[in-house]
């Protein structure tokens, strides 16, 4: 089934599961609908620039931006948990499982996240010499693209 969603800005991510959809788009919000109906459940606001990239489960949604953050959100309450400062360049991609949450940015570095305490617990600048563009994240171990050559 095709069904096509109404938006005010571009969407620059998306990422979806069996019950929702969930949007980023170039004009800083989250919006969070029934992939069945279509219907808007919710937009979040909090960051101050485009949402890069997303991904959400059945207890967090977290959302990387032009802003350099990511922000945590509770998937039931649709409130901020926790807002993740330490890149200095966009945030362009990000994948989490259960203990961790890997970020790539702009700023050439990849950062490793505690899910437990949201703590930074590696910062990576040595792998790309540019803009680290995709992540994916396979049992103990994560990979990485990069801009680079």
């Amino acid at each position: 089934m095709l069904r096509r969603l109404q938006f005010e800005s571009a969407v620059l991510c998306v990422h979806c599961d069996t019950r929702k959809v969930v949007t980023g788009t170039e004009d800083r919000l989250v919006h969070i609908h029934d992939i069945r109906s279509g219907c808007l459940i919710q937009t979040l606001h909090g960051h101050k620039g485009s949402i890069q990239c997303l991904q959400f489960d059945d207890h967090k949604i977290v959302t990387g931006s032009w802003d350099t953050t990511c922000i945590v959100w509770d998937a039931v309450q649709h409130t901020v948990s926790n807002v993740l400062v330490g890149h200095s360049g966009c945030v362009t991609c990000l994948k989490f499982n259960n203990d961790r949450l890997v970020t790539g940015s702009d700023d050439c570095s990849i950062r490793v996240w505690s899910t437990v305490s949201w703590e930074c617990a590696a910062i990576i600048v040595t792998a790309h010499a540019g803009p680290v563009t995709s992540l994916q994240l396979e049992g103990a171990f994560f990979f990485s693209g990069s801009t680079d050559m």
